[in-house]
C-alpha cells in the first residue's frame, strides 16, 4: 500500500498558518505601550535618581492651567513603598519632590 502525498495547495495553507500562529500570540502577549506622557517619564527619571525610587504607580495627578502654563501636582509611589507628592509649576523646571509620611499625608 502505497502512501499518497496530500497536493500542495493543502499544505502551503498549513504550514504558512503554522508558522505566522505563533509571531500572533506574541504579539497578543507583549504589554501594550499606555499613552505616557512626557512629564511622567521625566518625573520617573527625577525620583530614581535624586530619591533612589523605582516608581511603581502615579497614584494621582492634577493639571491647573494658568495662563498659558500647566501646573502639575500629584503622588507618586515607589516599589518599596514610599510615596511621594510632587509638583511642577512651569513645563521646564524639575519637579519638587517631597516624602509622603503617614502623619504628613
Amino acid at each position: 500500500m502505497s502512501l499518497r502525498r496530500p497536493p500542495l495547495k493543502l499544505i502551503v495553507p498549513l504550514l504558512v498558518a503554522v508558522s505566522v500562529s505563533p509571531l500572533a500570540t506574541w504579539a497578543q502577549n507583549e504589554e501594550q505601550p499606555q499613552n505616557v506622557q512626557p512629564w511622567s517619564l521625566l518625573l520617573r527619571q527625577q525620583l530614581q535618581s535624586e530619591k533612589g525610587c523605582v516608581v511603581n504607580e502615579i497614584l494621582t495627578v492634577n493639571e491647573f492651567k494658568i495662563g498659558d502654563e500647566t501646573m502639575l501636582e500629584g503622588r507618586a509611589s515607589c516599589i518599596d513603598g514610599r510615596q511621594f507628592d510632587f509638583n511642577r509649576r512651569h513645563e521646564h523646571v524639575k519637579f519638587e519632590l517631597r516624602l509622603c509620611d503617614p502623619v504628613v499625608c
